[in-house]
């Protein structure tokens, strides 16, 4: 009887494996770079005034393709987010809007370069941390400037109680 739950187990094993190798290799033309990210309330401008305690983390996943396939100037590509376990203050409401933010020089603050949720743009907020990946198309200049530049860029989470940012973190410098 044993040798009957092998078989089936070892041949689906075998299939999986299949399915794997030949996926692996529609995907050889696209390299996948991820980045994690600390969010913090004590890194807000202004600080937040629960500081740590209102804190969380980002993967944000980008997606570049051969240089052979890139497309021409004002081109897209896909940059993807996915938050981890968010802890807020007891009685903070969870972020209404993320985004990318571009400092300005000389500034510790900066304009909306990417919208990731909220704000109006089709993308409704998370009800839950962690999250499912959140994908947004961006512009392809952003992506290599964001990789060549990191130090420019961070990301940023409001809500309704702190309209300027709950939690936030900056882009790690070594891309």
């Amino acid at each position: 009887m044993r040798k009957r739950t092998l078989l089936p187990l070892s041949l689906a094993l075998t299939g999986v494996l299949c399915l794997s190798l030949a996926a692996g290799t529609a995907f050889a033309g696209i390299e996948q770079e991820r980045v994690r990210i600390r969010l913090l309330g004590a890194e807000e401008v202004p600080t937040n005034v629960h500081g740590n305690r209102d804190r969380g983390s980002v993967t944000v996943f980008f997606e570049e393709e051969d240089e052979s396939e890139d497309g021409a100037e004002g081109s897209t590509t896909e940059i993807c987010f996915r938050f981890g376990r968010l802890t807020l203050t007891e009685g903070e409401a969870l972020p209404t809007a993320g985004h990318i933010h571009l400092k300005n020089p000389g500034q510790p603050t900066g304009g909306i370069i990417l919208h990731i949720f909220g704000s109006g743009d089709g993308v409704a907020p998370p009800v839950s941390y962690p999250t499912a990946k959140i994908c947004r198309q961006a512009p392809v200049e952003l992506v290599e400037d964001i990789s060549r530049h990191p130090e420019r860029y961070y990301i940023n989470l409001h809500n309704p109680t702190h309209p300027s940012g709950v939690v936030r973190g900056d882009f790690p410098e070594d891309l």
